[in-house]
């Protein structure tokens, strides 16, 4: 039977179902969706690519306190070793200069952009 089914899928006679995909970060509307009962076919949740690290990131408020806890998380958690930190002082904020240090420290270039 399943030989079958799939000769008819390469004759054109069977079309698969539609499929709507939703990022996972808009879960809460794709189950409303569902809830709705407005689907045909599949409703399919994606996840984000993980970042690349050998790519670049840029932190915006990067040199101010959640920025810079940030900016370390994505060294430590995600191996990010490129980082662009944009603030409104740039290299003039207080704290800069050790921030990109320690970044190094830790195997990351930073630069700072006002």
């Amino acid at each position: 039977m399943l030989t079958e089914i799939v000769a008819l899928f390469e004759r054109g006679v069977l079309r698969h179902s539609p499929v709507r995909v939703w990022d996972v970060r808009r879960g809460a509307e794709a189950f409303r969706y569902l809830r709705e009962g407005r689907n045909t076919g599949k409703v399919v949740l994606t996840v984000p690519a993980p970042l690349d690290p050998g790519g670049t990131v840029v932190v915006t408020g990067g040199t101010g306190g959640l920025g810079a806890l940030f900016a370390r998380h994505l060294v430590t958690a995600y191996g990010v070793r490129h980082l662009v930190l944009v603030s409104r002082r740039g290299l003039a904020a207080d704290g800069v200069r050790e921030l990109v240090d320690e970044l190094a420290g830790l195997g990351a270039s930073a630069r700072v952009v006002a």
